[in-house]
């Protein structure tokens, strides 16, 4: 993989049911990591334009062009994923290094509880 932390990608988005996924732009937070030969997993925090439904934690977008995005959308910090590279289907754009290190300073305060 040649994605790396601070890239907007596409790929399928898990719902919280663990079920279903939805193909939709993501933020890789962290990773990659092998896990063997073939597989290949890193972190994902979920990119939304349902920005009227606020959930502590989301960052707008400041630059949705840069990033990739045809709209102005939100990074939902609270929704983070580990997922398996192989459901990249592209790069479509890069945060800047100012709103990815609000993303990770939001993603460590909710780990510390």
């Amino acid at each position: 993989m040649t994605d790396r932390r601070g890239d907007v990608v596409a790929t399928l988005f898990p719902f919280a049911d663990g079920v279903s996924a939805k193909k939709r732009p993501a933020l890789i937070c962290a990773g990659p990591w092998r896990v063997t030969s073939t597989i290949e997993v890193c972190w994902v925090v979920m990119i939304t334009t349902t920005i009227l439904k606020g959930w502590p934690g989301d960052l707008k977008v400041p630059d949705p062009t840069t990033a990739g995005l045809p709209v102005p959308s939100i990074i939902r910090t609270l929704k983070l994923a580990c997922i398996d590279t192989r459901n990249i289907t592209r790069t479509i754009g890069t945060l800047d290094k100012a709103t990815l290190a609000a993303v990770q300073r939001n993603i460590q305060k909710r780990l510390r509880g």
